[in-house]
């Protein structure tokens, strides 16, 4: 925008459906409570309007309530204006909640009345916290939470098909929540059904740390561990062109160790990103190379070698990858906050951050990230530091052996390995870093379908 004369002014407005703390100017805050006249103001006056107001978004043409932020903008002034929206006050949040420390020597389980005695058993929108020093089995589908917050051990039920249903999920502090480990995955079906909109209160930890909603968190040491079913290649590439009307498609590789009623993914080889089709494996044969599908191919996958005399050969091939997961992360609203035109493009989130810990092995992650929404990918590692970790000590002397622990500090053992992300409404996964401080997250083997106006991986480091 070019200089203008004394006599012209511009006010920039912004809405927000969520309703902020404050706003600040150049590290000020406004004591203003309402916007002055042009006359009265001066370069970079502002007023937040805190109060609700009908407002009509473009995100699926729904009408929100919103607030009103608006700042003058003197015509002939150049001066910068850096404009701060803040979640919390000066004094932070407070919104961490207090250690519950409840010590039973009993393996728990969610379906026992007596497991919450004298509290009655949660009920659908209730607030749930698992105190430390349990250890509670999820056993039965809970019904659907507000907010699920873990301090203790939670493990899902290694007999039970389980759907866990929240809007918030945090995991803090020495909490857990574990499926399967890498020796034993986990064997049963798990779904984690994440709920809220745009205009669902956010969980704001402080200024640099907003959970949002439709979250799954790790925070301030908790740990995620998710283990589903192996295969030895989550994707593979054609050995053979498909055509228009195939009913099957022949791989490169036959060792994947996919199933019958697994979800595929075939890639465009052309520049129609939508010529990507998927389908339902319906038999598998010949050493597993040649998969039946469900229905045949609207459109061709080429498989195309392209080698350059004394240079490279490129591989041209269709990729084809695996959708499917005993472990589902979902949005509740799935299909329909993903419709381009009248959904809210708002899906769940998995966020890891500073010293917690997430790793995820086996897992699809479907109808996930938050479109227009800064970090809020699919999948979040954000600022991972160091962890502790206790470890068992063996000292031993001539005539005794004794046993002992003690705390390590090693690099954050965060990944997310072997899986799926499918219908990314942001990146599919963000890691964000510091500058000059190294923790690697090993993020491989997976396939990744959809994002939204950005990259599918994103790295930042600041």
């Amino acid at each position: 925008m070019d200089l203008m004369t004394a006599a012209q002014h511009v006010f920039i407005s912004s809405k927000h459906i969520q309703k902020l703390n404050h706003f600040e100017v150049n590290g000020r805050e406004s004591s203003l409570t309402a916007m002055p006249l042009p006359a009265n103001a001066s370069h970079g006056a502002f007023y937040y309007n805190k109060t609700f107001t009908p407002n009509t978004w473009w995100w699926g043409n729904r009408t929100y309530n919103d607030t009103k932020f608006s700042v003058f903008v003197s015509g002939p002034r150049d001066n910068w204006l850096q404009v701060s929206a803040l979640d919390c006050p000066v004094g932070g949040c407070n919104s961490i909640p207090e250690e519950v420390v409840d010590i039973r020597s009993d393996v728990l389980y969610w379906s026992n009345a007596s497991t919450w005695d004298p509290l009655p058993m949660p009920m659908a929108g209730d607030n749930v916290t698992v105190p430390f020093g349990w250890r509670l089995v999820v056993d039965v589908s809970p019904p659907p939470l507000a907010y699920l917050v873990i301090q203790g051990d939670v493990l899902f039920d290694t007999t039970q098909d389980i759907t866990l249903t929240a809007t918030y999920i945090s995991v803090i502090g020495k909490g857990t929540l574990r499926a399967g480990s890498p020796s034993a995955p986990h064997p049963r079906r798990i779904t984690i059904a994440l709920n809220g909109s745009r205009d669902t209160p956010d969980w704001a930890i402080d200024n640099s740390l907003n959970l949002g909603s439709k979250v799954l968190a790790a925070i301030r040491g908790g740990t995620i561990d998710l283990y589903g079913r192996p295969v030895a290649r989550r994707w593979t590439r054609l050995a053979a062109p498909a055509a228009i009307g195939d009913g099957n498609i022949t791989l490169a590789d036959g060792s994947h160790g996919w199933r019958v009623g697994d979800r595929i993914v075939i890639t465009a080889t052309t520049f129609n990103v939508w010529q990507s089709e998927m389908r339902s494996i319906t038999a598998i044969r010949d050493n597993g190379t040649t998969l039946v599908l469900d229905t045949p191919l609207q459109q061709p996958h080429g498989a195309k070698l392209k080698s350059y005399p004394g240079g490279p050969t490129v591989d041209m091939r269709a990729e084809v990858g695996l959708l499917s997961s005993t472990i589902t992360i979902t949005a509740v609203d799935g299909e329909a906050t993903h419709n381009y035109g009248t959904g809210e493009l708002f899906g769940g989130r998995v966020l890891v951050h500073g010293n917690s810990t997430g790793r995820f092995s086996g897992v699809t992650m479907q109808y996930c990230g938050q479109a227009g929404l800064l970090g809020r990918a699919c999948v979040l590692f954000d600022r991972l530091a160091s962890v502790n970790v206790t470890v068992n000590v063996t000292a031993s002397d001539n005539n005794s052996t004794a046993s002992n622990t003690t705390t390590r500090t090693i690099a954050n053992p965060s990944f997310l390995r072997n899986s799926a992300l499918v219908y990314g409404m942001n990146s599919n996964v963000r890691v964000a870093g510091v500058a000059g401080v190294s923790n690697a997250v090993d993020v491989s083997d997976n396939v990744m379908y959809e994002s939204y106006d950005i990259a599918g991986v994103d790295v930042l480091t600041r």
